[in-house]
């Protein structure tokens, strides 16, 4: 009999399956606090390295140009955590609103909006509508 040929991975399934492996080495880590605690002293000392190399900056060593760079890929990362933020709530909202109660005495109440949500959903209002009339 002629030995089996390796069926050959995708790059894109290579990447996927190595990307969980390092989630799951991250769990096992994160769930064991000696783990944790040389995990953390690892990549402090990664961290001090790269800054000795001049590979990282603090804010007040960089030009003019870098930190408005910098400031400009905060702005990015932040949006786009409030938008993955956003996206979970509603996927929550949605699936305990849709979701039959479990027994009879179970019931969800309708939730209504808490004042600080309203200020926030009226102050994000307000901020588009005023992007409209800047864009317009």
């Amino acid at each position: 009999m002629a030995p089996r040929k390796k069926t050959t991975l995708s790059k894109e399934e290579i990447a996927k399956k190595k990307s969980e492996q390092a989630k799951r080495r991250l769990e096992k880590i994160k769930n064991d606090p000696v783990l944790l605690a040389e995990y953390k002293e690892k990549e402090r000392l990664k961290y001090l390295k790269k800054k000795e190399k001049g590979q990282r900056k603090c804010v007040k060593d960089m030009t003019p140009r870098e930190h408005r760079k910098a400031r400009k890929n905060w702005v990015a990362y932040s949006s786009d955590y409030r938008k993955k933020q956003k996206i979970q709530e509603n996927t929550d909202k949605y699936a305990n609103q849709n979701t039959p109660p479990s027994s009879e005495d179970e019931i969800i109440p309708e939730v209504p909006l808490l004042n600080k949500e309203r200020e926030a959903e009226a102050r994000r209002r307000s901020i588009v509508q005023r992007k409209k009339e800047i864009v317009c």
